[in-house]
């Protein structure tokens, strides 16, 4: 299984974050992190989105149990 991760600060355009994460089933959960600056503006809503898929004919679900998921950042 293959995911990407974008982000968008309008919910109209969105920008992708990572490079395709290679995601194997009935393994130890991948934990992933992504040192990116975003600018938000006072007011605005950073949405983050996951897309899975399947990378072969391999049978099974593509659903993914995402937890623990932080987003840090400051002030100016």
């Amino acid at each position: 299984m293959k995911a990407d991760i974008e982000y968008s600060l309008d919910g109209q355009t969105w920008t992708k974050l990572n490079t395709t994460s290679d995601l194997s089933r009935d393994t130890s959960p991948v934990q992933s992190e992504y040192n990116v600056t975003i600018s938000v503006a006072a007011g605005s809503t950073l949405k983050l989105r996951v897309y899975p898929w399947m990378n072969n004919a391999d049978n099974g679900g593509r659903y993914l149990a995402i937890y623990g998921v932080k987003i840090a950042g400051k002030v100016e």
